[in-house]
């Protein structure tokens, strides 16, 4: 029997460590999509519940159970938190519901985020419907100049995303931190300033009188309509 040659044996390793890498990586993709499974549904409970005080050892179970270390489950919070930002604007063709504005908020206080990590959880809900609309936010108009309605229906998107940025981004937060992260998430359009507040006002506007409509108290509605006032303030400056 002739003998093994070492090139031989070299590229059974190599082989062999290629498959049990590629082996690794698939098992970690299923662990990190089971802990996210595991993280939604405990996320869902907890609002479901009302949050509260119990929250914080609600989430320490899931933490438990899935087994990821503080630094490896601050990331996996923060990409729900984006996840769920991104189907909120694809949710209703760029309709903007007030319950939205509520339910983001509380999401962001469920997973105990800190101000910078929403930032990156919006910005990478930002470049994810970028990724997805881009060919109709780059292109509006479609042959002979006319409105593309999947163009108009992105740019709607566009408008939730920001307004709703702004609003997650206000909530106990300087208001040099809600510039800095509204600015991230700007850059990823493209967008100037004026031009990020305009949109951000244009649906901040019928949004608030929506919401007065709605408001049976006059304490409630001379609030809501000091915070319309504050927000068209500060989007004009």
């Amino acid at each position: 029997v002739p003998a093994e040659q070492p090139a031989a044996r070299a590229g059974v390793a190599v082989t062999a460590a290629a498959v049990t890498a590629g082996a690794a990586v698939q098992l970690n993709k299923a662990a990190k999509k089971s802990a996210k499974k595991q993280l939604v549904l405990g996320v869902e409970n907890v609002l479901r519940s009302g949050g509260g005080d119990g929250a914080e050892k609600k989430l320490a179970a899931v933490q438990a159970a899935v087994g990821l270390d503080d630094k490896a489950f601050e990331e996996l919070k923060v990409e729900v938190f984006a996840l769920y930002a991104q189907a909120m604007v694809f949710a209703t063709k760029g309709e903007v519901h007030r319950k939205e504005v509520e339910d983001l908020t509380a999401l962001k206080r469920v997973l105990a985020l800190s101000g910078a990590a929403t930032g990156t959880g919006m910005y990478e809900a930002a470049r994810s419907v970028y990724s997805a609309k881009r060919v109709w936010l780059e292109e509006p108009s479609g042959a002979g100049g006319d409105v593309d309605p999947d163009a108009q229906a992105a740019q709607k998107e566009l408008d939730k995303l920001l307004f709703l940025a702004d609003r997650v981004f206000t909530d106990g937060e300087t208001d040099e931190a809600r510039a800095y992260e509204n600015a991230r998430v700007w850059r990823v359009f493209g967008l100037k300033d004026a031009e990020a507040r305009a949109r951000v006002l244009s649906v901040a506007l019928p949004f608030f009188r929506s919401v007065v409509k709605k408001v049976v108290s006059s304490k409630d509605r001379a609030s809501v309509v000091s915070g319309m006032q504050a927000l068209v303030q500060e989007t004009a400056e």
